[in-house]
């Protein structure tokens, strides 16, 4: 690897920071916090996005439609916290969605790239697992914002906690749990829900075919004996 390709390579272990901070730590400090709930839920989810977009380093047009997109849910997540404004909501819901979405792409292009497999790869490829959930769960949110009482199990969440709810029933889905207290009711939902258990299934079959190949093309390549030479029937 040249050196203008090792500037321009993710460094996954930032993304997968990011999102373990959304994840995993904004659901635990905003049920903590209780009247600070959503405070807390849109704090951690520009701040992931931040700390994402610190990690898309594959060129200068991604990185400036990651800082459009970033900035755009900042400036819509404080609108919406501060006017309560629905579509305010909506615009941050959609700026973040494709954010993620662009997180995803720029990922998948530098784990299936072909080149020796080490720790930033594997984080690279857990990254988009989470992504996968992650994306649906916003998804999930904007189903639930423009027609309530698409899923059962929501009826006591409202706000910061209605979007853990469902981020919670992403993770259950794409690993195909299936624990049932969440259950999608409409067609829209269940469309949803079965798409992202068939890939997130999908993916993790894959992804473990290309990693283990190319390990053991790597392994291959790394014990196969050099010819500093010509060979005999060269001569």
């Amino acid at each position: 690897m040249n050196t203008r390709e090792s500037r321009t390579r993710t460094n996954f272990f930032y993304l997968f920071g990011a999102l373990l901070l959304l994840s995993v730590l904004g659901p635990v400090l905003a049920a903590s916090l209780d009247g600070l709930g959503v405070l807390v839920h849109d704090l951690s989810l520009s701040v992931a996005l931040v700390v994402a977009l610190l990690s898309l380093h594959s060129s200068r047009r991604t990185l400036t439609l990651g800082i459009v997109l970033v900035g755009v849910n900042i400036v819509a997540t404080a609108a919406g916290l501060w006017l309560a404004n629905r579509v305010a909501g909506v615009i941050a819901d959609l700026s973040g969605l494709l954010f993620l979405v662009l997180c995803a792409v720029t990922a998948t292009r530098q784990v299936f790239r072909r080149e020796r497999v080490d720790a930033n790869k594997i984080v690279g490829a857990l990254c988009i697992y989470v992504l996968i959930a992650v994306i649906w769960a916003v998804l999930f949110h904007l189903l639930e914002s423009f027609s309530p009482g698409s899923f059962s199990g929501l009826e006591s969440h409202q706000g910061a906690a209605l979007y853990w709810r469902l981020l919670y029933f992403s993770f259950v889905t794409v690993t195909t749990l299936g624990y049932g207290d969440v259950l999608p009711l409409t067609i829209y939902a269940e469309s949803l829900t079965y798409m992202e258990a068939v890939l997130g299934q999908f993916y993790v079959a894959v992804i473990v075919a290309v990693l283990i190949g190319s390990y053991l093309s790597d392994r291959e390549t790394s014990h196969s004996p050099r010819t500093y030479g010509p060979t005999a029937s060269e001569e």
